[in-house]
């Protein structure tokens, strides 16, 4: 069956956290990576709207799996939906029912992870000499540290370990950075 450039970004939906690895194209959702086009070393994210491969370079622009795909070969929207198929064969799409259940959840992960960072931010003080800093040169740094032990991701954390918050641009608290004494983060 002969495919046109709609076909094919049609059947890819939902499909493009594995389709652009396939193609060599090392992507992680959400996270600031490196641009698989201009190589720019944190400029670039990977969102996948709608399961739709959507992406963002600070350099670049943005675009969908297939203009990636476009940018990373030099090729036209043509040549990259034949590449695209050689990789998905005759896969169905995946509904927009399930994409938008999938971001849901990633909704629902994001509110989790804030509310655990609130919880454990509550936990913390503020204190110099901390082993991790003193280590990397920043003696008699003041920084955030952990008042009771924590483990996430299979890493303990202990207290007076460092403790970074992270906010959105609106100022909200989205996340913690935990680091141990050792590096581990």
């Amino acid at each position: 069956m002969k495919m046109n450039v709609t076909d094919t970004v049609k059947q890819a939906c939902g499909h493009w956290p594995r389709i652009l690895p396939a193609l060599g194209m090392k992507v992680i959702k959400n996270r600031h990576q490196a641009c698989p086009v201009c190589g720019g070393a944190d400029r670039f994210r990977f969102d996948d709207k709608e399961g739709r491969g959507t992406w963002f370079c600070n350099q670049c622009g943005a675009g969908d799996g297939l203009k990636l795909v476009e940018k990373v070969f030099g090729i036209s929207a043509s040549e990259a939906a034949r590449k695209v198929n050689a990789v998905t064969g005759h896969l169905p799409p995946v509904s927009p029912e399930v994409v938008a259940a999938a971001e849901a959840g990633t909704e629902a992960d994001r509110k989790a992870a804030a509310a655990l960072a609130v919880g454990l931010l509550e936990k913390t003080r503020p204190a110099t000499d901390n082993a991790y800093l003193t280590r990397k040169g920043f003696a008699g740094r003041e920084c955030l540290t952990l008042t009771a032990s924590h483990k996430t991701g299979g890493v303990a954390y202990r207290a007076g370990d460092v403790v970074v918050p992270l906010y959105d641009e609106t100022g909200a608290l989205v996340n913690l950075q935990l680091i141990n004494a050792d590096g581990l983060q």
